[in-house]
């Protein structure tokens, strides 16, 4: 029998919320300081070669400073092409050496595999996301925005759902929290520069956005490779020729929910677990 199967987040949520913010500078940690108080999970995008020496210029962090903040913390350490570079602008073999040592220094620094990165400039090209693969990026966002909660369809171009100096950012994030999706999950995706609430004197923006969709039970809070890991272990689940059975080869338990006209009934399959899909079952809430 047909049925619908749509993945789920963990807990078997319908809505995720993300942020990714780039260029490394001491306003970071303010911005880290404010989003930690309601649960809010952050991708930082650093430049490694543009750190600061320990004089304090074009307000960079240095490294030390970076490992303070991010090495311990629930937070995601990415790249962002190591002097910034715009990649549109450079040939394939630059534009190669620039993020590959880019990830080199970050695994260095942090002790930890580094596969997630933001366009400097958002400049990019149609070669661009080949490049970023040979260097290990598997997700790389760019500036465009969506105004929508759709998940990615290309994660080497991945589009956000705005930045924060949107006109729409909250009416955005009323729509996110009050929907309920009707078909796959709903992913908000907020970008920018921790600086620009510096230089706009407006941290209360970032503080009222927070508090908006911050420590909610419905949204998992999750960093960009997170989101990533989470979608790719859904498509590598393995289901019997009728649908009748699925089994969970990957590391994460995994949640979805099937569906027909009569209802929708809600699964999770753990690492290794096969599953028989009953939906002749009472709709279950789970």
């Amino acid at each position: 029998m047909f049925y619908y199967r749509r993945m789920r987040f963990p807990q078997g949520k319908v809505k995720a919320l993300t942020l990714s913010y780039d260029d490394d500078t001491i306003h970071d940690l303010r911005f880290a300081e404010i989003i930690n108080r309601y649960g809010i999970k952050c991708t930082f995008n650093l430049n490694f070669g543009r750190f600061s020496d320990g004089v304090q210029h074009l307000s960079a962090m240095t490294l030390q400073q970076a490992k303070d903040l991010l090495m311990d913390s629930p937070h995601e350490v990415a790249v962002h092409g190591y002097t910034h570079m715009p990649l549109r602008d450079v040939p394939c073999n630059v534009a190669n050496q620039d993020v590959s040592t880019d990830v080199a220094a970050a695994e260095k620094a942090f002790g930890r595999i580094v596969r997630g990165m933001a366009y400097a400039n958002g400049s990019f090209n149609e070669e661009t996301g080949s490049v970023l693969a040979h260097c290990g990026i598997e997700y790389c966002r760019t500036v465009r925005a969506t105004r929508s909660f759709a998940l990615p369809k290309n994660w080497l171009y991945l589009d956000p759902t705005c930045h924060h100096k949107d006109p729409e950012l909250f009416s955005l994030a009323e729509k996110f929290l009050n929907d309920t999706p009707k078909g796959d999950p709903y992913l908000f995706y907020l970008w920018g520069h921790a600086y620009e609430f510096n230089n706009d004197n407006n941290w209360d923006l970032l503080e009222r956005f927070c508090q908006t969709v911050g420590n909610r039970e419905d949204v998992w809070y999750a960093t960009n490779i997170e989101i990533f890991d989470y979608i790719r272990d859904y498509n590598r689940l393995i289901f019997s020729f009728d649908g009748s059975w699925v089994h969970n080869p990957t590391a994460q338990e995994i949640f979805f929910s099937v569906g027909e006209r009569a209802g929708t009934y809600n699964y999770a399959v753990k690492p290794g677990e096969t599953v028989f899909i009953d939906r002749t079952l009472p709709e279950k809430k789970g």
